[in-house]
């Protein structure tokens, strides 16, 4: 529906802007492509990112979405980038690889909602990086610039600043009450608790004030 309207009424620059928006995948690609080959340079030598970065650049997934205008090659990437800047944050003792681990989180969230599985894999990752191999117990060996908490919630504000940048800062902490949700489950909590606010914009999870606007 939405791209069926954005195409009627950009008939006049139509394919100028197709063509424009096909680069955006296929520079991220490239970009993913890079850091494939870098992290796994890092970890194995360049022998070991060189046949990783064989083996990515001759995914048939990569190859059939990379050239699509569509979200799933540039959240695949956030999510890459969000991993390798974790892995980055907790080997080097570095803020700015905390910040750059919330940008990358944000930018995933804002382009797809499967970014929700990102919860999951840096838990794991964290707990995997918690753990010193050499042992059978959970020695930290995490070269992190502050303590994990500390890391995590400046990357939790990064986060949540770079989506409400993404949506222009609409709706920004608006009352749920007032909100028209079409989900069952939004509305019992805007119900129970009129008071709710998040740090989010609400285009975000309500498709319905994006319609009114």
């Amino acid at each position: 529906m939405l791209g069926t309207r954005f195409a009627l009424d950009n008939l006049a620059d139509y394919h100028r802007l197709f063509v424009e928006a096909r680069l955006v995948p296929l520079a991220l690609a490239l970009l993913l492509g890079l850091f494939v080959f870098r992290w796994s340079a890092a970890l194995w030598g360049a022998p070991g990112g060189l046949l990783s970065l064989g083996l990515y650049a001759l995914c048939p997934n990569v190859l059939a979405h990379a050239r699509l205008a569509t979200p799933d090659l540039p959240v695949t990437c956030f999510m890459f980038l969000s991993s390798y800047a974790l892995w980055r944050a907790a080997t080097r003792a570095r803020g700015s690889d905390v910040v750059r681990l919330g940008i990358f989180v944000g930018l995933a969230f804002a382009t797809k909602f499967s970014a929700l599985l990102l919860g999951p894999i840096l838990g794991a990752q964290a707990w995997l990086l918690a753990r010193d191999p050499r042992s059978s117990g959970a020695t930290l060996r995490w070269r992190l610039p502050w303590s994990p908490a500390r890391c995590a919630a400046l990357a939790a504000a990064v986060a949540l600043g770079v989506i409400a940048l993404a949506y222009g800062f609409s709706g920004l902490f608006a009352r749920w009450s007032s909100l028209p949700f079409t989900s069952g489950a939004f509305r019992a909590v805007a119900g129970a608790a009129p008071w709710l606010r998040l740090p989010l914009p609400c285009l975000l999870y309500t498709s319905d004030a994006a319609d009114e606007e």
